[in-house]
């Protein structure tokens, strides 16, 4: 799962989707199905599935509280 970052103007995203390697080849699926509640990115690349949720920490600016 590919979740928020920066674009190219350095302006942080919302978007979301699923990244899918096989034998077959590789495609993107499920795009914007969960978007994130704050376009930003994430300091800590770590994130815990459990039960086939994700869980991730996402670093969201003051002003945005």
């Amino acid at each position: 799962m590919v979740m928020g970052g920066y674009n190219e103007s350095n302006v942080g995203q919302k978007q979301t989707f699923i990244l899918r390697v096989d034998s077959t080849g590789s495609y993107i699926k499920d795009v914007n199905t969960y978007p994130l509640p704050y376009a930003e990115g994430f300091w800590n690349n770590t994130l815990i599935i459990q039960n086939k949720l994700v869980f991730a920490l996402q670093n969201v600016s003051q002003g945005q509280d």
